[in-house]
């Protein structure tokens, strides 16, 4: 078993760094209800409301 580096930076309230090994990984931009999430696979964007945890999740591919 191969052992994985993983550390998260937080630069400014709601903006956050994802690193890994190999260097950035992905960014996030928001908070916990609203979010979206840069990384090299795509965008990601998350939607929560009403402490239900009902969500809504969209993904968008780079060509």
């Amino acid at each position: 078993m191969g052992l994985r580096y993983r550390k998260t930076v937080k630069l400014l309230p709601g903006f956050k760094l994802n690193l890994t090994q190999n260097g950035l990984a992905s960014v996030s931009i928001g908070s916990r209800k609203i979010n979206i999430h840069i990384s090299r696979n795509g965008i990601r964007a998350n939607l929560g409301f009403l402490k239900r945890r009902l969500a809504n999740k969209s993904k968008k591919k780079f060509n």
